[in-house]
């Protein structure tokens, strides 16, 4: 699952950075204002959005050079 090389580390890292912040910490948000729990902390989403797109555009400029017969 995990290969070696920094874009794995920070497409993984992306993805859960995104998972926590669309999924996980509004479902955690809500059950603790039922409870009275004290909110679950949020994370920078702008700058999240910028590593996401950043690595969707090297993944996109990795494909074409492939495709174009690059190594």
């Amino acid at each position: 699952v995990f290969v070696a090389g920094w874009r794995p580390f920070f497409g993984w890292s992306s993805g859960a950075g995104f998972v926590y912040a669309v999924i996980v910490q509004p479902i955690l948000a809500w059950v603790a204002q039922i409870k009275g729990w004290p909110a679950p902390p949020s994370i920078n989403v702008d700058l999240l959005w910028v590593v996401v797109t950043g690595l969707l555009g090297l993944g996109a400029m990795r494909t074409v050079d492939k495709a174009k017969g690059g190594k």
